[in-house]
């Protein structure tokens, strides 16, 4: 994007700041967004290190080799995902995740929780089995160099003003290097002080993030750019397909898309008119050149080339993974749950109408209204004291927050207002509705309910998970109605004839097997670049 095009961006959003620090989700940390001096926060320091590990400059320097960006929920279990593979081989890589909504900061707090729980796991575990080992085999453990973790940091994503990123990537990355070939230093398995500050410089982008401001940062500084898990539906492709001529100069150094239709589409905005480029592999899709190395062994100096490709869902790992939820139908004994998760709020009145329905035709149902927004609950409280329905707070259930103390009763309306415990309540549920899916609003995550043997219902609109295909319905392991009247009967027939918890998980692991692997793909791509 060219500085001509840029000033006039610019004017935009100093014009708009006004108005952006009275959004309902900007405003939140929106002074973090204007990236004031210390934004992105020390990734670590020398005294954050063991003693015994190496010093390098890269390490006082305080830069961070990895920059993710995940928009909000969604897109920050997806970072869940690849820090979670990431930490396996990478020793002290410094991470800054960013997010643009509260939802995405709580998700990262707790990816960032549950690694660092599974770290100390893993090294309990490693203490136990060096106690049982010979004595030499423990002296040696102990001068062995101690394992940094993985050092991840958390903030809002800044305004996409470019004198804003501009600060944001110097102060994330520090000056570009002077010579960008200077081959990474050899990595070991025991020394943080290995990631050089020439060896990472990478942002990742997930889905659909096309930030002019902070690409034209990072080309100006020479930070190179993938997009994972890309995805972009047509009614986002017209709107940057105007701005195409001004971002192709942009172009990230490696886009996977999960699907063709995406990929298209992503290749048409950044790479020419008509989507192709004369680097391409099998089946159409840009790949390395015939003399560079393969992805997955690329090396920092390689002269690199766009690569432009395919790869599985990200969003199916994490549909299998152990569930740390307590164990289905635990909380509530004889009552039947009844979930209506990630509601949004063009569907609201529809679904008010359903709740009264479906509580009359069963009154010993026990009815749980999750928002997708917790600014919501209070529409959602004034909605069901108008109508008369008497309801509880999830908040008010447990006085530690402990999900496990709370017990589903007959006849009651639970409004949820703590963010972060949908699966949870779907390991709890008998039938289960996913919500932005009545309105056209392209729905919710409708997967996450198979993970726990249920069946899920959702209305006519799915065009965010069109990725999905209609193989699910097929198989009977998803429920669509068309009209919130199609949804009361379909829901009480969920409730009163369920299929079998095992028989959906087993079905639904024979639909996920051959659609699984994306998180490996993308890691070993990120991999190939540090």
């Amino acid at each position: 994007m060219t500085s001509g095009v840029l000033t006039p961006y610019s004017l935009l959003w100093k014009a708009a700041r006004p108005l952006l620090r009275r959004h309902k989700r900007l405003r939140q940390g929106f002074e973090q967004r204007l990236v004031p001096s210390d934004w992105p926060g020390a990734p670590i320091s020398q005294s954050d290190l063991p003693s015994n590990l190496p010093t390098a400059n890269s390490i006082a320097q305080n830069y961070f080799d990895l920059w993710i960006q995940a928009a909000s929920g969604g897109e920050s279990y997806l970072a869940w995902e690849l820090l979670r593979v990431l930490s396996r081989d990478n020793p002290g890589l410094r991470v800054l995740c960013t997010t643009c909504t509260s939802q995405g900061l709580e998700i990262l707090r707790q990816a960032k929780a549950a690694l660092e729980t599974q770290r100390q796991a893993k090294a309990a575990l490693e203490t136990q089995r060096q106690a049982k080992a010979a004595p030499e085999t423990q002296r040696q453990a102990q001068n062995a160099p101690e394992p940094a973790p993985l050092a991840i940091t958390l903030n809002y994503l800044p305004l996409d003003e470019p004198a804003i990123m501009k600060r944001a990537v110097e102060q994330v990355f520090g000056p570009q290097p002077s010579n960008q070939n200077i081959p990474a230093t050899d990595r070991t398995e025991n020394s943080a002080a290995s990631y050089s500050h020439s060896g990472g410089r990478l942002l990742i982008l997930l889905e659909t993030e096309i930030w002019p401001g902070l690409l034209a940062a990072c080309r100006a500084a020479g930070v190179r750019v993938l997009i994972l898990n890309a995805r972009m539906t047509e009614g986002s492709y017209r709107a940057y397909r105007l701005l195409a001529p001004w971002l192709r100069p942009l172009a990230p150094d490696a886009i996977l898309a999960t699907g063709e239709d995406d990929l298209k589409r992503f290749c048409q905005i950044f790479d020419s008119q008509d989507g192709q480029n004369k680097n391409t592999g099998e089946n159409g899709h840009y790949a390395p050149l015939a003399d560079e190395a393969p992805v997955g062994s690329l090396k920092v100096g390689q002269k690199q080339t766009a690569l432009r490709d395919l790869m599985p869902n990200i969003k199916f790992d994490r549909l299998l993974l152990p569930l740390l939820a307590p164990s289905p139908c635990s909380l509530h004994q004889d009552t039947p749950v009844l979930v209506l998760g990630s509601v949004r709020e063009e569907e609201e009145a529809d679904l008010a109408r359903a709740v009264e329905s479906i509580l009359r035709k069963m009154p010993q149902l026990a009815l749980v209204i999750a928002p997708r927004h917790m600014h919501r609950v209070q529409a959602w409280s004034e909605q069901l004291a108008a109508a008369g329905l008497d309801f509880c707070l999830r908040s008010k259930l447990t006085d530690n927050n402990d999900f496990s103390q709370i017990r589903f009763l007959p006849g009651r309306i639970y409004l949820w207002d703590v963010f972060g415990e949908l699966g949870k309540l779907y390991s709890q549920a008998d039938a289960v509705f996913v919500g932005g899916s009545l309105a056209p609003l392209g729905g919710q995550n409708f997967l996450e309910p198979l993970a726990y043997g249920l069946v899920p219902c959702i209305g006519p609109s799915w065009s965010n998970f069109s990725w999905v295909g209609r193989e699910l319905f097929d198989l009977g392991l998803a429920r669509q109605v068309q009209s919130a009247e199609e949804l009361v009967p379909a829901l009480l027939e969920l409730l009163t004839a369920p299929r079998s918890r095992d028989e959906v998980l087993n079905d639904f692991r024979r639909y996920l097997k051959p659609r699984q692997g994306g998180t490996l793909k993308a890691a070993d791509l990120i991999q190939s670049y540090l």
